[in-house]
């Protein structure tokens, strides 16, 4: 929880920053609450067989929004936060990326799994929002894209590790990879795991 807590922060720097200069950053005003308001998005799953992934990013950018608004907001202002169900799914990750993108989002955290997040990037990249994927791992999330980012370890880096780790202290162990070959982040690991094994 921890962790969630301290990207959602990390989230909130870089708003404070657009919200000092960038010229997409909304104007402050005494009189005009809409206009002292920052909008953070997010997506993951909530429902399905990955919801507890995405209801503890829901729940961590919770924790944070009402913090950071407890404390006065970000340079006067007040973060509003929605989070959409995307069921981990790659269209559905679609649909409720354009649905935060209508209610106005100005920054977007996740999405929370690979295949999904990898269907969202491509649009995030298109509309030059900012994003920041708590845990979806594949390089093709970032791959080519400058406002799209990772907090956790990608696919290469676990899949190398691993079999490093093995190499070292299992050097005698025979060795066989489960895996689901129809899931961008399974696959991701299990490649790069064989290759450096």
């Amino acid at each position: 929880m921890k962790k969630f807590i301290a990207i959602v922060m990390l989230v909130a720097m870089v708003m404070s920053m657009a919200a000092c200069g960038g010229s997409d950053a909304p104007a402050a005003s005494s009189g005009d609450a809409a206009a002292a308001t920052f909008k953070l998005g997010s997506t993951g799953p909530i429902t399905g067989d990955a919801a507890i992934y995405g209801q503890a990013v829901m729940n961590a950018c919770q924790i944070a929004v009402d913090e950071i608004n407890a404390a006065g907001g970000i340079n006067g202002y007040q973060v509003e936060f929605k989070f959409e169900d995307d069921v981990a799914d790659g269209e559905t990750a679609v649909n409720a990326y354009n649905t935060l993108m209508d209610w106005g989002m100005q920054a977007l955290v996740g999405t929370v799994t690979s295949g999904a997040c990898i269907s969202v990037s491509s649009k995030v990249y298109e509309d030059r929002v900012f994003a920041l994927t708590p845990s979806a791992s594949s390089t093709d999330v970032t791959a080519g894209k400058d406002n799209m980012f990772q907090l956790c370890f990608a696919d290469p880096n676990q899949g190398s590790g691993s079999a490093t780790y093995m190499s070292a202290n299992m050097a005698d162990a025979k060795i066989a990879v489960i895996y689901r070959n129809d899931d961008a982040y399974s696959q991701g690991v299990r490649d790069t795991f064989v290759t450096e094994a």
